[in-house]
């Protein structure tokens, strides 16, 4: 819990340095409990808005909504979360209560059109079936703007006077996106008219190799220096995971070498042989978004990461590539693991332009998977 509240501090100062008309709380930012975010709330210089959380007298929480001007037009943004939020993953969730969406999805937009709202937005992080049921209203919402753990990359859609995008929350692109009104389209600007309004959408991809914000890049440099403190001593009283036979379904690169002497060999002179390392000398090596690329990274229940087991299966080993290998070795090879060009798709869950720089995949590929025996 202190590294979460951590890593929520950063991204809530980082938003704020970065400028903000309206912050939207959604079910994983309420992850640390409502009175984190009423904390939260009254020293940040941008507003958190929700349209339906209200305590348990029905009271609202925060803002509903925010009216600002841009683009020569008055802009209203209300957030709405999704009702079948699992409350029973919340802390202290006693202390909060979720309006019908619709219901107020309806007295908003009147509200906003009755102080002269000109584009209308909604922030969610409703399921898709939900947001198209918003579209549908008879009073329009003209953007709405998603977000849910299923989330891609996707096409926007439009669903009646409705423009509909999702975020990517994965954090590996910035979505951008222009809207244009009436008449006032420039010149060959192609887009999606819906209504009155011409959105124009598209996502930027982060590269590694972007340099950082001038004011966020040292205020990330800071945090992940106290993560690693708090980290090293969650992964030291880390309980050993219930699960008896988690993690024995892989043998390690000391059997790999026995029948595979060659490519061994070949692989000790890889990156992939120091790629533990590589996160030790960052302080990283403790921090599970980093550890799944850069080990053996099995997974208990829960995605509950065995630290004491850990030390065996350290740097970027045959089986993080090729799958479990207790099969194989029981069968004494009978038992095929993943092999050829299909081991690509294993290259590109962690060579992604977001985390490396090194995306010319082919010939790496080539150099570590080697023929030799």
């Amino acid at each position: 819990m202190p590294a979460a509240r951590v890593t929520a501090d950063l991204i809530l100062a980082s938003t704020g340095k970065m400028g903000c008309a309206a912050f939207n709380v959604g079910a994983y930012d309420l992850s640390l409990g409502v009175d984190y975010l009423l904390e939260q709330q009254s020293r940040l210089p941008f507003p958190f808005v929700s349209a339906n959380l209200v305590d348990p007298h029905g009271r609202l929480l925060f803002r509903p909504y925010v009216l600002v001007q841009a683009g020569g037009m008055k802009v209203g943004i209300f957030g709405l979360v999704d009702s079948s939020l699992k409350k029973d993953k919340i802390p202290a969730s006693h202390k909060f209560a979720v309006k019908d969406p619709l219901e107020t999805a309806r007295a908003t937009v009147a509200e906003l059109r009755a102080k002269g709202a000109d584009l209308i937005v909604l922030l969610t992080d409703m399921t898709s079936r939900s947001k198209r049921r918003m579209a549908m209203l008879e009073d329009p919402i003209h953007l709405i703007v998603g977000s849910d753990q299923r989330n891609q990359i996707t096409l926007p859609i439009t669903v009646q006077s409705s423009f509909l995008t999702q975020l990517d929350r994965g954090g590996r692109s910035v979505g951008r996106l222009e809207v244009y009104r009436g008449g006032r389209e420039p010149t060959g600007v192609r887009g999606t008219a819906v209504g009155e309004f011409l959105f124009r959408h598209g996502f930027v991809q982060l590269l590694v190799e972007m340099p950082d914000h001038p004011v966020v890049g040292p205020l990330v440099t800071r945090t992940l220096k106290e993560l690693s403190v708090l980290q090293e001593r969650q992964a030291a009283e880390a309980p050993v995971p219930e699960d008896p036979d988690c993690g024995k379904e892989y043998v390690g690169i000391a059997s790999c070498r026995t029948c595979h002497p060659a490519r061994y060999r070949a692989w000790l002179d890889t990156r992939h042989a120091k790629a533990y390392e590589t996160l030790a000398t960052r302080k990283r090596q403790f921090d599970p978004e980093c550890v799944v690329c850069h080990a053996v990274a099995f997974e208990c229940e829960g995605d509950v990461i065995d630290w004491k087991a850990l030390e065996g299966f350290t740097n970027v080993q045959c089986e993080a590539c090729h799958g479990p290998g207790s099969l194989h070795v029981q069968s004494e090879g009978g038992e095929k693991l993943l092999a050829g060009r299909g081991l690509l798709v294993s290259c590109a869950r962690c060579h992604t332009p977001e985390r490396s720089t090194d995306l010319d995949l082919e010939p790496r590929f080539r150099q570590v998977c080697s023929e030799a025996d």
